[in-house]
């Protein structure tokens, strides 16, 4: 053993003597929600090519990152995703290319840039109503859980546009996934869901995702064993598969009322119509899509949307200045002018950089014949990725890097935006980005205009220390909330 593991290719790029012959020490910190601060603090020490396991690697180089994350998709992903997911295919998961590229092709066109447009004004009603919920919190609370209610309005969006119908959590203020306007019945009765119920769902579906895609083996035998942690991982995906059932019993519904031609079309009208349910397997497969649009859809764009709010909350010269572009927009302004708004979209982009919602490296493998990265041979079968938090924190691609800056993107460099991967890279780059773009740009516009005093609160003993970021693959605060005063 000794001397194969000191015969790959692995073995002569720069990293802790231990990862050599162990990953222990990269699980754990995967277990802790910290892997991309270790990672990044690792590539401080060592460089641009890092070992961090005895058959995997992380770079942080550009040329490296155009060449693992290519539309060619020469290296493809691993099965990590899949046990990430337990087990799901879907349109995030899938290692096969054919199901990718034609799941892609299917909702390419309703999830295009000018669809999305079509679709801003509805989004708008939602943002609406946010608005109308925060004002109507900080009466009596005296300030607004700005991550909650941005995480009921992604939510209700999401499922909105790719079933037909919102779970309706903005209008009730809670969760209730489960009951919608006598649609449903409630298929998982033991579940009562309160207020955060919904978002503890989502952070134990990460966190038990990691733990199945770092310790498969392990998390399996516990499955088996009646462990009171492995009935809230059960619980937990259990939840998020019902919430996707759920949502294409909304369009089922739907259309046996009105008729198929007459429902409106949503973003997986094209899915529905390639896989109409009938069998077992594209049954599974529209819950397994729809899974992963209310997961990447919801809490992504939240913590997007609740780190920008932060941000402003504590820089009155900064808040100052996007509330003068703000209020120079013309009466009834729509999501067209707000895309013409400079400092708006550098303080989403800034905000996408220093706060990315998947920090993590995302996983392929070497091609059979191997490749060279960083002047470094690898053998075929490495596991290697590149993250976003040490893409957007390299030194020599971003001046200060560590500051919240939005200037810094006035002229990028070209290496500015080589580095930049917010919404991931190559053929599998984020298929929703231009929805969460509209949500972003439309959520901070309303709610600046409307709370122009907002600042960061202390209330409930909320402090800095809630807004340190936790990753399980989605970043969130670690408090899981975000407390703002907006009188």
């Amino acid at each position: 053993m000794t001397v194969s593991t000191l015969r790959k290719t692995t073995s002569r790029i720069p990293g802790p003597w231990y990862t050599k012959w162990t990953s222990l020490v990269l699980k754990y910190y995967w277990i802790r929600g910290e892997k991309s601060i270790y990672v990044h603090s690792l590539h401080k020490k060592y460089g641009r090519i890092v070992r961090i396991g005895p058959d995997e690697v992380s770079v942080c180089d550009i040329d490296a990152l155009k060449a693992i994350y290519s539309v060619k998709e020469t290296f493809r992903k691993t099965p990590w995703y899949r046990d990430f997911v337990a087990g799901i295919e879907n349109i995030f998961s899938t290692g096969d290319l054919d199901f990718h590229r034609k799941s892609r092709r299917l909702l390419a066109g309703p999830m295009a840039d000018s669809a999305i447009n079509e679709l801003a004004p509805r989004v708008g009603g939602h943002v609406d109503l946010t608005i109308q919920q925060m004002k109507a919190e900080s009466e009596t609370r005296k300030a607004v859980d700005v991550w909650k209610w941005w995480l009921f309005m992604t939510t209700d969006i999401i499922v909105e546009f790719t079933f037909g119908e919102s779970f309706h959590m903005l209008q009730h203020g809670k969760v209730r996934p489960f009951a919608l306007h006598g649609i449903l019945r409630v298929q998982l009765t033991a579940l009562v869901l309160q207020e955060n119920e919904y978002s503890y769902f989502l952070k134990n579906s990460g966190i038990f995702g990691i733990y199945r895609s770092v310790m498969p083996r392990i998390t399996q035998l516990m499955s088996l064993l009646p462990l009171r942690s492995s009935k809230t991982a059960a619980r937990a995906v259990a939840t998020m598969a019902q919430a996707a059932s759920d949502g294409l019993a909304i369009h089922q519904k739907l259309v046996e009322e009105n008729g198929t031609d007459n429902v409106r079309r949503t973003f997986f009208t094209t899915l529905f119509a390639a896989e109409d349910g009938s069998t077992e397997v594209s049954q599974r497969r529209l819950v397994g899509d729809g899974q992963a649009f209310i997961i990447a859809g919801s809490d992504t764009t939240a913590n997007t949307l609740t780190y920008a709010v932060w941000a402003l909350a504590r820089d009155t010269s900064l808040r100052e200045a996007l509330l003068a572009e703000l209020r120079a927009l013309p009466e009834g302004w729509a999501d067209a002018d707000l895309r013409r708004c400079g400092l708006l979209g550098r303080v989403i982009k800034e905000t996408l950089r220093v706060h990315g919602v998947v920090p993590e490296g995302l996983p392929r493998v070497v091609p059979p014949g191997g490749a060279a990265l960083c002047g470094f041979r690898l053998d075929g079968g490495t596991v290697v990725s590149a993250q976003s938090y040490s893409m957007h924190r390299d030194p020599a691609v971003f001046d200060r890097p560590d500051e919240f800056d939005p200037s810094r993107w006035v002229e990028p460099t070209k290496e500015m935006t080589d580095s930049f991967m917010a919404f991931g890279r190559g053929s599998r780059v984020c298929i929703g980005q231009h929805l969460a773009q509209t949500e972003l740009r439309m959520g901070l516009a309303r709610f600046f205009l409307t709370f122009p005093n907002a600042r960061a609160s202390t209330r409930e003993g909320m402090s800095d220390e809630d807004m340190v970021e936790s990753s399980y693959f989605i970043m969130s605060p670690k408090g899981h909330r975000c407390l703002i005063e907006v009188d």
